[in-house]
């Protein structure tokens, strides 16, 4: 009988007593089942281990070692306020436009973009069908109402 540790995205984790290959853990998306180890107490310390990196947030070498998981930690820019991701932003869009390496688009190009969209869109007959028909009811609907309001004056 081999010893089994079971490290669970909620970050708990358990040691379990199973033969042969992997356990069935409980349910629940599993990080990590570690290798097996052949003491309870092996089992524990290293499932002291790992509960004790995930708390300082240090990644966890998965079952395949090119994975690393890790807890989930906002780093780099979304570890700062909005206010502060867009003053890096703006900063960005100064320095491509100092550079001349900016694209702006002409009002040509923009012309020629959006027919370009219109026409994929176009495209998709049942598309079209459903939004003629929106735009119809609401025109329905409009006119409805606005007879409403002269019939009651």
């Amino acid at each position: 009988m081999k010893w089994w540790v079971c490290i669970y995205d909620d970050g708990t984790g358990e040691v379990s007593q199973g033969e042969g290959d992997r356990p069935d853990p409980r349910p629940g998306k599993v990080v990590r089942v570690a290798e097996s180890y052949d003491t309870e107490a092996e089992a524990q310390r290293a499932l002291d281990e790992y509960l004790r990196e995930i708390q300082e947030g240090s990644p966890l070498k998965s079952a395949s070692r090119d994975e690393a998981v890790t807890t989930k930690q906002r780093r780099g820019l979304a570890s700062m306020e909005p206010a502060r991701q867009r003053e890096i932003a703006q900063l960005g869009g100064q320095a491509v436009h100092a550079l001349g390496r900016a694209h702006e688009f002409t009002s040509k190009e923009a012309r020629q973009a959006g027919k370009k969209g219109g026409w994929a869109v176009s495209q998709d007959r049942d598309h079209m069908a459903r939004i003629g028909r929106k735009g119809g009811n609401a025109t329905q609907q409009n006119r409805a109402e606005k007879g409403k309001g002269a019939a009651q004056k």
